[in-house]
């Protein structure tokens, strides 16, 4: 029995001790100084939009200052301020052993940039949120162009037009097919949206974004099995908005083509590395053909993997007008 109590007081002790050793080291750490301020952007970040430089400037402007004692630094009051920033999602600050100062960020990727009627810019994220632009940075992102207004408090019907922009984004940012096709993505008055592609003619209506991947597997048969003959200069106009429909219009020639499709997807992500190094060309509807030399060849090299594929959709022209489902 004493055996057991003189075991359980010696552990005690111990324990004591550790936790007294602790405290001294953290307060002798504590009363060193800051020696320096070292910034880490999360490692899956796709780039880089924060700038490191200005980051240290906030940090130092906030307490975290080069010589200052650590115990009179507050970490978790310069995290609070760092998240304010719309990129940084996330910021965890702590001292090594060295006396650095760590500041570990994760940042807020977009999915979109947005342009206004006014000509005002901004990005948003997976989640729609407003993000600035950085003139230090261009984000490898398809291009929105008329978004009705430039206020970050956004009424009903433009939050959702916001939210049906950031769907469409996602969508083709997902695929470097689609990502290296499209030039830029319109919003129509009546909040359709339209795709500029970088190579050919048309303006490609979308309408809104319900359905999405069964409107691309359209867009693809077509360019597949027409334009492959036709050329991908044949039509102004291509509108696949309405289920089982391709409308292509050249002027005021219209054809109505109906697809009949089977339950298996013609659409194949297409790894294709040239994507990666095309940079959106902002322009309007009215002047669609201004992309350079140089990007449509970059992208016209995808067309054979589009336009010979073996599996088949049938195709056929009818008199019928474009119908709404």
């Amino acid at each position: 029995m004493f055996k057991k109590k003189f075991i359980s007081s010696l552990w005690l002790l111990l324990g004591i001790a550790a936790i007294g050793f602790l405290f001294i080291g953290a307060k002798e750490k504590g009363e060193k100084n800051c020696k320096g301020i070292n910034i880490d952007v999360a490692e899956n970040a796709k780039q880089v939009f924060v700038d490191e430089d200005g980051i240290k400037i906030e940090i130092q402007e906030n307490g975290g200052k080069i010589g200052k004692p650590i115990n009179a630094i507050d970490l978790r009051m310069i995290e609070t301020q760092l998240k304010k920033d719309a990129w940084i999602k996330d910021a965890k600050l702590y001292f090594d052993n060295n006396q650095i100062l760590q500041a570990e960020l994760k940042e807020n990727d977009p999915v979109a940039r947005i342009f206004t009627l006014n000509g005002n810019s901004f990005y948003i994220d997976s989640a729609a949120n407003y993000l600035p632009t950085n003139r230090n940075v261009l984000a490898r992102v398809p291009v929105i162009t008329g978004f009705p207004t430039d206020k970050q408090k956004l009424s009903s019907p433009d939050s959702l037009l916001l939210q049906q922009a950031k769907t469409l984004a996602c969508f083709i940012i997902n695929d470097s097919l689609w990502m290296a096709f499209t030039s830029q993505i319109n919003i129509t008055p009546d909040a359709k949206f339209q795709i500029v592609p970088v190579a050919g003619n048309a303006i490609i209506t979308i309408g809104n974004v319900d359905d999405l991947q069964d409107k691309f597997n359209r867009l693809y048969s077509f360019y597949k099995q027409v334009l492959s003959k036709a050329g991908i200069n044949k039509y102004q106009r291509i509108n696949v908005e309405y289920a089982g429909q391709v409308v292509a219009a050249n002027g005021n020639d219209s054809s109505y083509l109906n697809q009949h499709a089977s339950d298996d997807s013609l659409l194949t992500n297409l790894i294709v590395d040239s994507a990666k190094h095309i940079s959106p060309i902002i322009k309007t509807p009215q002047k669609a053909k201004t992309e350079s030399t140089d990007t449509i060849k970059s992208v016209k090299h995808l067309l054979p993997h589009l336009l010979n594929k073996k599996k088949k959709i049938n195709i056929h022209t009818t008199t019928k007008k474009p119908y709404k489902q």
